[in-house]
């Protein structure tokens, strides 16, 4: 949060496992549960494995996680929240739970604040929208280092973004895809098939799609959306 001394925390921690938290409400709520995870799989991954069942009861998965179709942002391969549990990862995949996957390569290029955006978040003066750009003025010293770039990605709010307005999704297709969690080199990379037939194959062979993967989205009314909460 770029160490802006926010007001600790009063809560105490929960006497109820976070796995059990989110067993006991889809059991609650069959078929109307939406679990959108913006980090590692784990807890997920764990509700699976303790009961399967019960979660074959949520309704659908919206997973901020793998490299899309693009590079990697941990590894050359592996995006950072499925690299540092793609075992996880991996039994989510397998878990037939209707899943939508938003990949590190949409959250780029003009998904992200630019210095205009930027300017313009902190010359409202609106609390929020101040906050949004000064919590991440680490991230923008680090891609001013890394590539000279006056950017910050916001994979996490594309995500939520997808999920709210499902209208800004331009492009998306329906692939097969399988974790890697055996050679460190490959270790944590996602590899999507989108069923293209190719020299050797015909499409998906013997696997079925199990994700729809965001290929694009629209920028400009993604930002546009998410300046009108920020300035409201």
């Amino acid at each position: 949060m770029g160490d802006l001394e926010l007001i600790h925390p009063l809560l105490t921690a929960e006497k109820e496992h976070a796995v059990d938290a989110i067993l006991r409400l889809v059991e609650c709520y069959p078929n109307e549960i939406e679990i959108v995870t913006i980090g590692p799989a784990t807890n997920i991954a764990l509700a699976i494995m303790k009961d399967p069942l019960t979660m074959k009861k949520v309704k659908h998965i919206y997973s901020m996680g793998t490299a899309g179709f693009g590079r990697g942002n941990t590894t050359p391969v592996a995006e950072f929240n499925v690299y540092v549990d793609a075992e996880a990862y991996d039994i989510m995949l397998r878990a037939d739970i209707p899943m939508t996957i938003i990949g590190f390569d949409v959250c780029l290029g003009d998904a992200a604040l630019n210095k205009s955006d930027m300017e313009k978040l902190i010359e409202s003066c609106k609390e929020e929208a101040v906050f949004a750009v000064q919590c991440n003025r680490s991230l923008l010293a680090y891609n001013l280092k890394r590539s000279g770039e006056h950017i910050v990605d916001l994979p996490d709010a594309v995500a939520m973004g997808v999920v709210l307005w499902p209208e800004i999704v331009l492009d998306s297709v329906e692939c097969f895809c399988k974790t890697c969690i055996i050679d460190p080199y490959t270790y944590g990379q996602v590899i999507i098939d989108d069923g293209s037939v190719l020299a050797v194959s015909d499409g998906f062979i013997d696997q079925e799609p199990n994700a729809v993967i965001c290929r694009a989205i629209d920028n400009e009314t993604f930002k546009s959306k998410m300046f009108n909460l920020l300035l409201q």
